[in-house]
């Protein structure tokens, strides 16, 4: 019996949720409306977390965003409905979000030795891997979003070689090796990003549905880093053996979106390769309004990933406009939109393009804050910073 699993995140957004929460004392507030929702926005801090809440009622306030680690911190910054936060968020997080990084660092580390990830999981892959294998990834994302690359990436490496070869233990190494791969493509280490990939590609002992997820990932690689041709061959192949499995030999368990990050794949490779109206019909129909609410996040993020890596920057300036008038507060959107938080220098100059149309600046105004100064390093992620 083989287990499927294919998610491959370029993007991630957080919307936010809401749910019951109790407030505490003292806190600051201001009178808000978003959206069809109207009340008072407050910050508040609980334990080692702080939350941004709206209390429509005096019987009920609704999440608006969980402020657990750097990046909740930086959504919340760059919100410019937010602004009557910013002064009590960084006396809590540091004016640089050093203490909230630091804090998020030994919350990390004790997860992982215990074998028990805490409440901040991020992704499909962590939220779906037992405990022991989320905190291990959980820990190896902190480290690399806290500047220690060097760190991240030899301590999935010792964890690769000390995971057993058994059946179940090539899936644990197969979401290990995409991780450690993602870390080494954003510094720039390519050849390795190959070797480590073809290798499990290659290699017998690996099941067929991890091994369409070594060449999805590896595809991915290719698209964006502007060997179309190889990646087009590549995606094409992998969704090939993908529909090839059969359903009865295989315990399917296909997260949601799966399927479009085969799209994704193929609008930019085929783009790559000239085949533009192919390309563009794949983006048309990666249209979160014609899917179900279950899985147009999915969707969403897989448009801009195309977009991103087609380094369509007029149509993501549309896109990001269209968005950023009915996106909740301090969603994931509001950190994507700084450009210097993409590590992949190619990517980066795309977002600096994207975010100067006009129209994205006209529906950006009173919603979206560019961080630089103090808060330069931890839009950056601390690289270069080890």
């Amino acid at each position: 019996m083989i287990g499927f699993m294919l998610a491959l995140n370029l993007i991630p957004l957080t919307n936010a949720s809401a749910q019951q929460v109790v407030p505490s004392e003292p806190f600051v507030h201001t009178p808000v409306k978003w959206g069809d929702k109207a009340g008072e926005a407050e910050f508040h801090i609980v334990g080692d977390s702080a939350l941004i809440t709206l209390r429509v009622s005096a019987d009920e306030v609704l999440l608006v965003r969980r402020i657990e680690n750097p990046s909740d911190a930086l959504a919340v910054l760059a919100d410019e409905r937010l602004s009557f936060s910013w002064p009590a968020l960084l006396t809590w997080a540091g004016s640089d979000l050093v203490v909230l990084r630091d804090k998020v660092l030994l919350r990390a580390k004790a997860a992982a030795d215990i074998g028990l990830p805490n409440a901040d999981l991020r992704g499909q892959t962590e939220e779906n891997s037992g405990a022991l294998q989320a905190a291990k990834l959980q820990y190896a994302r902190v480290l690399n979003q806290s500047g220690r690359r060097k760190d991240a990436v030899t301590m999935l490496t010792q964890q690769i070689q000390s995971t057993p070869t058994t059946l179940d233990g090539q899936y644990d190494r197969m979401v290990l090796n995409i991780r450690l791969v993602s870390i080494l493509f954003e510094d720039g280490d390519f050849a390795e990003v190959l070797n480590i990939l073809h290798q499990h590609i290659k290699d017998d002992k690996t099941p067929p549905d991890a091994r369409i997820n070594y060449q999805v990932t590896l595809s991915q690689y290719l698209a964006r880093s502007g060997n179309y041709n190889l990646a087009l061959e590549t995606i094409t192949k992998s969704l090939d053996d993908f529909l090839k499995i059969n359903p009865q030999d295989i315990i399917s368990i296909k997260l949601p979106g799966s399927e479009a990050q085969f799209s994704w794949i193929q609008a930019c490779a085929l783009h790559g390769v000239g085949r533009e109206k192919e390309a563009k019909a794949i983006v048309d129909s990666l249209n979160p309004a014609l899917f179900s609410a279950e899985n147009a996040a999915q969707i969403r993020q897989a448009r801009l990933n195309a977009l991103l890596c087609m380094k369509d920057t007029k149509q993501l300036g549309i896109d990001f406009a269209t968005m950023i008038l009915t996106e909740p507060p301090a969603s994931g959107l509001f950190q994507l939109l700084q450009p210097d938080n993409r590590a992949f220098l190619p990517e980066r100059a795309v977002l600096r393009m994207a975010v100067k149309d006009p129209l994205f600046l006209k529906a950006a105004s009173g919603h979206v804050r560019f961080l630089g100064g103090s808060l330069s390093s931890a839009v950056k992620e601390w690289r270069n910073n080890q």
